[in-house]
């Protein structure tokens, strides 16, 4: 066998990987239009308007795509800590699994560039901690964890 054979063995080998494994591929890719969705934990400081501690679950595509999924999946650290959905509030088709409880399921679908998205949990004590969320989506996202504001 000559050399040219075995160069165009490897080749065939290289891109038959490639096109099985496109969609996971293509995110690495820096020139082809791509989703990136930030999520982010905002606890808002108690008031004399706002008595409720209320943590803001913010999702955000700062990428130049559209994200056609994304799924989160929110707990609490401690069992005996439980929240209630309050509102929720978005530029795109965004949904919760159920009312209250320690866990609960968000889910996003549609998500255009620079669109933005929130879910408002009316939560049970002070010391309310989430844990970091567990997501399945076809596009990139990075949790940039917890901040507190001001109410």
């Amino acid at each position: 066998m000559s050399i040219k054979w075995i160069i165009g063995i490897l080749i065939t080998i290289l891109l038959s990987i490639a096109i099985a494994e496109w969609k996971e591929i293509k995110k690495y890719i820096p020139f082809l239009p791509q989703s990136l969705i930030n999520i982010t934990y905002f606890v808002q400081d108690k008031s004399v308007l706002n008595p409720d501690t209320i943590i803001t679950i913010a999702f955000e595509n700062v990428g130049n795509a559209r994200a056609v999924y994304l799924t989160a999946l929110i707990r609490s650290k401690d069992v005996g800590e439980w929240f209630r959905i309050k509102d929720k509030k978005a530029d795109f088709n965004i949904s919760v699994s159920g009312i209250s409880g320690s866990e609960t399921t968000i889910t996003c679908e549609n998500v255009l560039p620079q669109q933005k998205g929130c879910v408002y949990l009316l939560v049970n004590n002070d010391d309310f901690i989430l844990e970091e969320p567990k997501v399945k989506s076809n596009s990139r996202y990075r949790f940039l964890g917890t901040e507190k504001i001001k109410a």
